[in-house]
């Protein structure tokens, strides 16, 4: 009997083969024979369907598979929900090919990836040290030439069997409108496989920027770091030098990956100024050591600076129903606000969904440089917090910070099966931190 390899094996001995140059695929449509694939991907893809018979759903399954009858369905594609068995080969899918190009993807490219996250890609920003210019890109990433990524594909993998399974989902529509998601989401729309499927396919962008790198590094420095369809080159030169390497850029992706660069969405901007990138102001400022030792200014060493846009915050308060900005006496007024439709929510869950809204924006804006902004922010919240326990319970604020109070502190003591615990309102502090997390910085906190 022929012995089964764990999908951990299949795996790791694939990511292996990968750094191997030129090597080719064969023989990947066999895992779709092997069960221990579909529990792996219903593991991750369980949610809804508890109750189903997955054994004999793979089973049959796996019939499909090895007759070659298995079509993607089109049930509730519109609204990103899918058929069991389409989650469970698309998440196969998605392993194999991870396990494939992982290694093959530039250190520039950070959207959708392991351990890779919007913070790495302004990490990498942050070293763009000495920058005179930037060109802030977007790619319209709306249509994918469908023939293009078959042909790259093609490149690596020779098995057909494989080729055509993609191929079904292509023609049964799932990856129409390569959308991606703004910042905070994430993946992005057209099922599980469209993430790494696009990362392939750009893949080819990321080569050839580089490659441009190496070629005119002689005479000038450039940088670049790519999230989705967003891009942020740094350049040591002129205005000149960004205009041509703007000109290139869209040369090769309207020729050789039949993708737009947006104008409208496209700029060249001094580093003196600021650029929005991923949600943070970024601009270059003379680094504290040149300062310290009172260098000339045309000498100074200019740093990449990430900052907290105060707009941003702004709208988050707004959207939360959080804030009131009205006019007294001809100046604004900020003004804290009860949150009525938070009313209904016992209060232990109210606690965490303001701690969770005060987290994740934290969480997310740690690198900045002025990341203590968010004081301000935080203080809105926790008296729109207490207003809206008032607006609960009919009373006035000081008589919520009483009955909330523990050790000084806006607390809640609630019940466990191990005992009284008590729940803190947020109250740690707005440091700057640089430091590498596990958590899901792309993804929103689950409200």
């Amino acid at each position: 009997m022929r012995h089964i390899r764990t999908p951990k094996a299949v795996l790791d001995s694939l990511e292996k083969e990968a750094l191997k140059e030129n090597y080719h695929y064969e023989r990947l449509y066999r895992n779709f024979y092997n069960k221990e694939f579909y529990y792996m991907a219903y593991k991750l893809n369980k949610e809804g369907n508890a109750a189903e018979d997955i054994d004999v759903a793979i089973e049959n399954l796996i019939e499909k598979m090895r007759a070659e009858s298995y079509q993607p369905s089109l049930v509730k594609k519109s609204s990103g929900i899918y058929l069991l068995e389409d989650r469970l080969i698309q998440e196969i899918i998605r392993s194999l090919l991870e396990a494939i190009y992982e290694r093959k993807f530039s250190n520039s490219s950070h959207s959708f990836r392991v351990k890779r996250t919007c913070h790495t890609a302004l990490q990498q920003i942050s070293n763009y040290n000495g920058v005179k210019w930037y060109l802030d890109g977007n790619i319209k990433f709306y249509n994918l030439d469908h023939h293009i990524l078959i042909n790259i594909l093609r490149k690596t993998i020779k098995d057909e069997k494989f080729i055509n399974l993609i191929w079904k989902f292509i023609k049964a529509g799932y990856l129409e409108d390569w959308v991606f998601n703004k910042t905070y989401s994430g993946s992005p729309k057209g099922g599980i496989i469209s993430s790494i499927l696009a990362n392939i396919y750009l893949n080819e962008f990321d080569k050839y920027v580089e490659e441009y790198i190496n070629k005119v590094n002689l005479e000038q420095r450039i940088s670049y770091t790519r999230y989705a369809n967003s891009f942020l080159i740094g350049i040591i030169g002129s205005k000149e030098d960004a205009k041509a390497i703007k000109s290139n850029l869209k040369i090769y992706l309207e020729n050789n990956l039949k993708l737009e660069l947006s104008e409208e969405k496209t700029f060249i901007t001094y580093a003196e100024n600021k650029v929005r990138f991923l949600g943070y102001n970024i601009s270059v400022e003379n680094s504290s050591k040149a300062a310290l030792y009172k260098m000339d200014n045309k000498k100074l060493q200019k740093s990449v600076v990430l900052r907290v846009p105060q707009e941003i915050w702004i709208k988050k308060l707004k959207e939360y129903n959080a804030l009131k900005i009205v006019m007294k006496n001809g100046k604004e007024e900020w003004v804290s606000c009860h949150r009525t439709y938070l009313k209904d929510n016992d209060d232990l869950a109210i606690f965490k969904r303001y701690n969770a809204e005060i987290k994740g924006l934290y969480n997310y804006y740690r690198l900045a440089k002025d990341v203590s902004v968010l004081n301000k922010f935080y203080h809105i919240m926790r008296y729109s917090f207490i207003k809206t326990l008032g607006n609960k319970y009919k009373t006035s604020v000081p008589k919520i910070i009483q009955k909330f109070n523990i050790d000084g502190n806006l607390a809640i003591r609630y019940e466990t099966k191990k005992g009284t615990k008590i729940y803190y309102f947020y109250n740690e502090g707005f440091k700057r931190n640089l430091k590498k997390s596990d958590e899901e910085i792309d993804n929103q906190p689950n409200l």
